[in-house]
């Protein structure tokens, strides 16, 4: 696979790193091979838009071995950190 010069800049970066990119740009493509290039120790996050979005992202890491990425949309790393194990209950009605 060619890299872009972008995506080759991102493989290239040491530290933490946040991706914002427009839906089609190589953003999953490059996060697995920066995943890829990191120690088996490191920890990653990758943000998913959405379900479909985040299961795909699933999907793509495991088949690539990678078991040390978690993939997230917004909604469920909120829901794990603020609703799980507090006093806090969500409801299904729609207030106006």
């Amino acid at each position: 696979m060619n890299l872009t010069a972008e995506q080759t800049a991102i493989l290239a970066f040491q530290g933490h790193l946040k991706i914002n990119a427009v839906a089609g740009s190589g953003k999953t493509t490059t996060m697995v091979e920066y995943a890829r290039a990191q120690p088996v120790t490191a920890r990653i996050l990758y943000l998913a838009f959405n379900k479909t979005v985040r299961q795909e992202a699933i999907r793509k890491f495991q088949a690539a071995g990678l078991p040390n990425v978690v993939v997230e949309t917004a909604h469920s790393l909120a829901f794990r950190y603020v609703m799980r194990g507090s006093r806090y209950q969500g409801s299904s009605q729609k207030t106006e």
